[in-house]
């Protein structure tokens, strides 16, 4: 039963990268990964999260923006209710535009956080059980922040490796399991604060539900499919006099999909999400889906 938890809700908590424009630029988010239920291992894991943006077809000049994170993993199970989890986010940001390129790419924001066991499988009738998990956590200026890209390097202020501010996060996830079938609920919620140049990314909020089934395959290993409804906001970007930067406001609903694989200590993940509604930049801009990939080794 652990093991089963621990492959399904590592596939459904992928890294969400929000977008919100300012002059058609992009900010990231890193919620959709971090708070793991159901499971009582410790793991290390790697993953590649890919997402990419284009300008809608009357806009000009046309724009296409590739956003790559790598991202490391570890967590550690410290007793029965309580876990510790660090990540570690490499970005590589690209925009190509008729006669220009950007470039930005190195080391991201890192986040720690502990997470709270609350329910622990809570029978709540034959074969069926409910877990739930808490976490907070915070995101630490450790990427670079770069101020007024927009007349520097023709870049948007949004498209920084880091978002120069610390970030308090809060999560939690339940799942409700009937033998090898289950419904996954998931809520995150991050609030930047005023950086050193006075400027505050807004907030973002994760919503997600996904309905998964486990395949015991004959030779011990877990298949688990997945698929759902997401739904990630962005809010409005605020400056040096606390006014709304332009276009920075963005929401997206997206249908998550994916499939993993349960080899005894090793987990290979492949997820996508898909954009069903969508508006950032007033409309300027279209995300295409999301794809991820990840490796995991639990012990």
């Amino acid at each position: 039963m652990t093991r089963k938890f621990f492959l399904v809700v590592v596939l459904a908590l992928q890294v969400v990268i929000s977008y919100g424009c300012d002059a058609c630029g992009c900010s990231f988010s890193d919620l959709g990964i971090g708070l793991l239920t159901g499971y009582d291992r410790t793991f290390v894991g790697i993953g590649l999260q890919t997402a990419n943006y284009s300008s809608t077809q009357d806009h000009q000049p046309s724009i296409q923006d590739r956003l790559y994170v790598l991202d490391v993993s570890l967590r550690i199970r410290l007793n029965a209710r309580w876990q510790f989890q660090a990540n570690v986010p490499f970005r590589h940001n690209l925009r190509n535009e008729p006669g220009f390129k950007g470039l930005r790419q190195g080391l991201s924001d890192i986040r720690i956080q502990g997470n709270y066991r609350i329910l622990n499988q809570l029978p709540l009738g034959s074969k069926t059980f409910l877990t739930l998990d808490a976490g907070a956590g915070i995101q630490m200026p450790t990427g670079r922040y770069e101020y007024d890209l927009v007349h520097q390097e023709s870049l948007p202020d949004n498209f920084s490796l880091g978002s120069g501010s610390w970030a308090p996060m809060f999560l939690i996830n339940a799942i409700l399991t009937h033998s090898d079938d289950g419904l996954i609920l998931t809520g995150q919620y991050m609030q930047y604060l005023t950086n050193t140049r006075s400027i505050r990314f807004g907030p973002q909020t994760f919503l997600r539900t996904v309905a998964f089934h486990n395949v015991v395959l004959s030779n011990g290993w877990i298949l688990s499919p997945f698929g759902g409804l997401q739904a990630e906001i962005q809010g409005w970007n605020r400056d040096e006099n606390d006014l709304r930067m332009t276009d920075t406001y963005g929401y997206a609903l997206s249908l998550p999909a994916g499939v993993g694989l349960d080899v005894q200590s090793w987990v290979l993940n492949v997820s996508t999400a898909v954009p069903v509604y969508q508006s950032f930049a007033n409309g300027a801009m279209v995300a295409k889906p999301k794809f991820q990939v990840q490796f995991i080794f639990a012990f």
